[in-house]
């Protein structure tokens, strides 16, 4: 499918992605307010009903344009002509209708199919930048911004303000509509703008039928804005999170089931916090309501014996509840971002990359960009710990890359006004695949030599790649990006056994707690100046967890019994607890 569809397309194509789609928008908005003649403009396209109203004839008709062979488009043709429908009245089916339109929903095969069908508006809208009849906005030197980007059925287009390139928009989307049997509806579509007189934006959304629209707004969910990522653009996100976390009766979930909270609030905010660096004081309101949740079910209330947000954020293994920090999530996802950057050719990254890149030097003034804030704080981590491995040599600097373990500035300690005039490239020293240095470099620097011969040369061509050094396949993954924000920790002795499936959840969390010495005793409860109390049975003795559940009478014979079950030395505290489970014990 990757090969046939246009790459604008992200949804539903293996290898895309919906953040790609995100980032392209974005980087697009932050462009609109360049200033221009005509202005410039980004439409957000509404598809009334696009899998009921497709027509099959002219699905048919693609699917063949494509390439796809008669007995395919049979096979398509029966399966569109098996559909029925059925109605409900008075809550009962009556009477079943054969379809003649649209695809089914729910069917694996229908979101595939019509990402072929409307991969004809995208490439018609291609078409129309090839003939100069729609032209595009401007970005910085020699690049441009994308003409549109699709993720199904969501679309957005942006080009300039020219009432030629709207009519020629206009009319393609026509000539669409009355071939497919889709509706634009223009009640649900927006035209956003920058630098276009109230007066002329009138014209233009009369003569279309659009609606005007303002920043910021939603897009895949994601909110999008000018300029950097402040607390108010992402402010609903975080409202919604705890209006939900409010919603839910937490008092008839145990302290086990709460912390389920991690997957649906981390589900909530992954595309956003995959892309914008996030500020820290919403990010640490965000955990707090989490955290005030799994502990007291309320998300303003906080409870007095409770363990530390950073241990419980620590893996299961190292003593924690497996809870990802969402401050170190965010972390990750801007080394991912900076990664891509570095790697990738997304029509987001080309744009960007024009935009802060001044050959290897990042520039240090201000731009109007919504990605670059996540980006720029991990450009020394990224130089830290990738090393070049080497194609061509094209890409690859000779004196300011690592390409044989440090780059050679460092190694000869190179002041730094001097880096701008080293230009030279890696494929320069090469010829044949062998090493060429010239006797100039070899008398002045023979280190260089002895150096460059440790690495090895390719025999054939190929690409310059940029390799992860803490990773064994050198492709930086999220997962892989989260490691390594997160460090590794010691493991824990008792963990893997806390957390054995064999064991009901709430008691692990239970024993949990006991190993935080976090359990609400007396003990802990006067640290934070509440009255001690003594043991309800055992009165001349203080309440402690110890004493809870190893030195009071009834532990201690509880204790005693199960001891001579198992015929072994009574439990007297947690290590003797770890040293009995350890034993191999026989299935009986």
């Amino acid at each position: 499918m990757k090969n046939i569809i246009s790459v604008e397309q992200r949804g539903f194509i293996q290898g895309r992605n919906i953040k790609n789609c995100i980032c392209v928008t974005s980087e697009a908005i932050n462009q609109l307010h360049n200033k221009t003649f005509a202005g410039n403009l980004a439409f957000k396209v509404d598809m009334a009903k696009v899998f009921d109203t497709l027509e099959w004839r002219f699905l048919l008709k693609v699917l063949k344009s494509f390439g796809f062979n008669d007995r395919f488009c049979s096979w398509i043709n029966t399966i569109l002509h098996s559909a029925t429908l059925s109605i409900l009245v008075n809550g009962k089916q009556n009477g079943y209708f054969h379809c003649k339109r649209g695809v089914r929903q729910g069917d694996p095969l229908s979101p595939l199919i019509f990402c072929i069908v409307e991969d004809v508006l995208s490439r018609n809208i291609s078409k129309l930048v090839e003939q100069g009849k729609l032209e595009l906005i401007k970005g910085t030197r020699y690049v441009q911004v994308p003409s549109h980007s699709l993720y199904a059925d969501d679309i957005m287009i942006f080009c300039k303000g020219k009432i030629s390139s709207i009519q020629a928009l206009m009319q393609l989307f026509q000539s669409y509509v009355a071939a497919s049997g889709q509706f634009i509806n223009p009640l649900k579509s927006t035209v956003y703008y920058g630098f276009i007189s109230p007066a002329r934006i009138d014209h233009i959304t009369n003569l279309i039928g659009f609606n005007k629209g303002c920043l910021p707004f939603t897009y895949l969910g994601v909110p999008i804005f000018k300029g950097k990522p402040k607390k108010i653009h992402l402010q609903p996100i975080a409202d919604k999170i705890k209006s939900k976390l409010s919603a839910w009766k937490a008092s008839l979930l145990s302290l086990a089931g709460r912390v389920l909270v991690k997957s649906v609030i981390q589900a909530m905010l992954i595309h956003s916090i995959s892309m914008y660096s996030w500020p820290s004081t919403l990010l640490k309101e965000i955990e707090s309501w989490c955290r005030n949740f799994i502990w007291s079910s309320v998300c303003s209330k906080r409870k007095l014996v409770t363990v530390s947000w950073k241990k419980s954020c620590k893996p299961l293994s190292e003593g924690g509840l497996g809870i990802r920090s969402l401050t170190l999530i965010n972390e990750a996802a801007n080394l991912k971002l900076g990664w891509e950057l570095r790697n990738s050719n997304e029509a987001w990254v080309v744009l960007l990359r024009s935009k802060v890149l001044r050959g290897k030097r990042t520039i240090t003034h201000h731009i109007s960009s919504s990605l670059w804030s996540s980006i720029k704080s991990e450009n020394n981590s990224i130089d830290a710990n990738s090393i070049w491995l080497i194609g061509t040599g094209k890409d690859i600097y000779f004196w300011l890359d690592p390409w044989c373990g440090e780059s050679f500035v460092s190694v000869l300690d190179i002041p730094v006004h001097l880096h701008h005039n080293l230009k030279a490239r890696v494929s320069d020293f090469i010829n044949d695949f062998n090493w060429n240095f010239p006797l100039e470099v070899e008398n002045v620097f023979p280190i260089l030599k002895q150096l460059a011969l440790k690495v090895t040369l390719p025999i054939n061509v190929r690409k310059d790649t940029l390799l992860w050094k803490p990773s064994n396949t050198g492709v930086l993954t999220f997962k892989k990006a989260f490691l390594f924000k997160q460090g590794t920790g010691q493991n824990s002795h008792w963990a893997k056994d806390l957390w054995s499936p064999d064991i009901p959840p709430s008691q692990s969390f239970l024993v949990w707690r006991i190993m935080h010495n976090k359990l609400p005793s007396d003990e802990n409860l006067s640290l934070r100046g509440y009255f001690p109390s003594a043991c309800s049975i055992y009165k001349s003795c203080s309440e402690t967890t110890n004493h809870l559940f190893f030195e009071c009478i009834f532990a201690f014979k509880l204790w005693s019994c199960i001891a001579s079950m198992l015929r072994t030395s009574v439990i007297t505290s947690m290590d003797d607890f770890w040293v009995v489970l350890n034993k191999q014990w026989s299935p009986q």
